[in-house]
């Protein structure tokens, strides 16, 4: 049986189905430091699967818990948004995404590996994901890539510290979207 979540944003909804009610449930243990999560609580998440599957809509709900549990606001950026701060020279925007004791990155694999800031070039995911992973920070993202395209597209160095210090989460399952 489907259940149906309501986010902040009347138009979104999380639908709970066999193909995400795990997916859905590990998040929640994981942000609960629950032992019964499976993987390594201390590491972040990857949540990885087909287009359409509601891994936006997962990250954006355990941001509504977060903020009503916490009262703390994570840094919560589409890949292309990073790039944008960095392109921008951003440089609030960017210790935000590096510092928050949150940071949710949406869609990686969309964004171009390099972008221009001022005539320099700047790699935005892999700065901020190399200074949260040099200090400590559970880092959550979501990809529709797979783990040899990560590979592929960020590096050797990127993927074996994403081995490292996070929980692979797939959510496979047919698009919600119509």
């Amino acid at each position: 049986m489907d259940t149906l979540i309501k986010l902040r944003n009347p138009s979104d909804k999380l639908i709970l189905t066999e193909e995400n009610r795990f997916v859905t449930g590990q998040v929640a243990l994981w942000y609960s430091w629950d032992i019964r999560f499976k993987g390594d609580i201390h590491k972040g998440l990857m949540i990885r699967g087909n287009v359409g599957t509601g891994k936006t809509l997962i990250v954006q709900a355990l941001c509504e818990i977060i903020w009503a549990y916490e009262i703390l606001v994570p840094c919560f950026l589409h890949a292309t948004e990073l790039s944008d701060l960095y392109a921008r020279g951003d440089v609030d925007g960017i210790d935000r995404a590096k510092k928050r004791s949150y940071t949710i990155i949406d869609d990686v694999g969309v964004e171009a590996v390099e972008t221009k800031s001022y005539g320099n070039i700047k790699e935005p995911f892999n700065d901020v994901f190399d200074y949260r992973y040099r200090n400590n920070k559970r880092t959550i993202i979501t990809t529709n890539l797979t783990p040899s395209e990560i590979e592929q597209k960020y590096g050797t160095r990127i993927i074996d510290r994403f081995r490292e210090c996070m929980n692979d989460l797939v959510l496979d399952g047919e698009s919600f979207r119509k």
